[in-house]
């Protein structure tokens, strides 16, 4: 399945609608959203309700009645986002490679002995498990 185009405004509030899920909660309903995206970027009830009903048209959320009140619970998986979303972004602009994307974060952010020393490990760990792969 391909995931839907999320936008970042979008995005803000498909994570307040994962962090719901994600805590037993089952989704988030305005209010939630409201109070977690809708103030932290100065979004009025409107803005946030027209960022839910997009949502929903891209079948990215789902809409149910609870005490009255709607849920949104997201259609789409966190974890299916970011890889789609990083897979774009490496196509787009590394042609795909991880090797140009690290060394382009590296130079341009710089990396510290701590940051060295996790890359390492990550690279000795993909090392191992290629091997045991042969």
């Amino acid at each position: 399945m391909t995931e839907p185009r999320i936008s970042e405004a979008e995005s803000r509030v498909m994570a307040v609608i994962w962090d719901g899920a994600e805590a037993g909660r089952g989704g988030a309903g305005v209010e939630d959203i409201l109070a977690a995206a809708g103030a932290a970027n100065g979004w009025s009830e409107t803005t946030v309700r027209t960022l839910i009903h997009r949502l929903i048209r891209k079948d990215a959320v789902a809409s149910e009645r609870r005490g009255g009140l709607a849920l949104y619970t997201p259609k789409v998986s966190r974890e299916a986002w970011v890889t789609a979303e990083s897979q774009g972004f490496l196509d787009r602009l590394f042609g795909g490679q991880i090797a140009p994307l690290v060394a382009h974060f590296a130079r341009q952010r710089g990396m510290d002995p701590t940051d060295l020393a996790r890359l390492r490990k990550l690279v000795a760990e993909l090392d191992a498990e290629a091997a045991e792969d042969d």
